[in-house]
């Protein structure tokens, strides 16, 4: 395939993609908020939570365009600047935090089940949900994609030895 033939394509569905997650995920926060029942209690703020930081995530993805490649045992996220006005430096930080995205939505969706376990098992558990803990639980994603940013831009930055390995 040609390369900019690939490049439409890639960017065709990316901004397709983000366009579908807003207007999923806030027809998804009105219903929450409009329409559920208030018996849901705190799941209802978890999941508006968990729309929030897809919206977040999905805008962040249209914004770097990040390009996934895989070689042997290595995983990269890399960003193209041809093209765009964005210094190295800057890109570097954008796919830093892009990664401490996804960190949030992993540990959201953890969260999200370790709530749904608890009401499940139906021990009374789901209090460790209710009001001041509630705020504990949604800074625990937040905090894994501090770490997780910290982590790719600290432990993971770019450097000669991971350019010439991408090469």
């Amino acid at each position: 395939m040609n390369p900019s033939t690939f490049d439409t394509i890639k960017t065709t569905v990316q901004v397709t993609s983000v366009v579908l997650s807003w207007a999923i995920n806030l027809f998804l926060i009105y219903l929450i908020v409009k329409k559920s029942n208030k018996k849901m209690g705190n799941y209802r703020h978890l999941m508006v939570f968990f729309c929030f930081c897809s919206i977040c995530f999905s805008t962040m993805d249209v914004i770097i365009r990040p390009i996934i490649h895989s070689h042997k045992s290595a995983f990269f996220m890399m960003m193209d600047l041809r093209n765009r006005a964005i210094p190295v430096h800057v890109a570097n930080a954008m796919v830093c935090v892009m990664a401490g995205c996804f960190g949030v939505i992993i540990y959201g969706i953890a969260i999200h089940f370790i709530f749904r376990y608890f009401a499940l098992e139906r021990h009374g558990r789901v209090k460790y949900f209710d009001k001041h803990l509630l705020l504990f639980w949604l800074t625990i994603p937040l905090l894994g994609g501090v770490i997780w940013t910290l982590v790719t831009l600290l432990l993971f930055p770019m450097s000669s030895t991971s350019s010439e390995y991408l090469r």
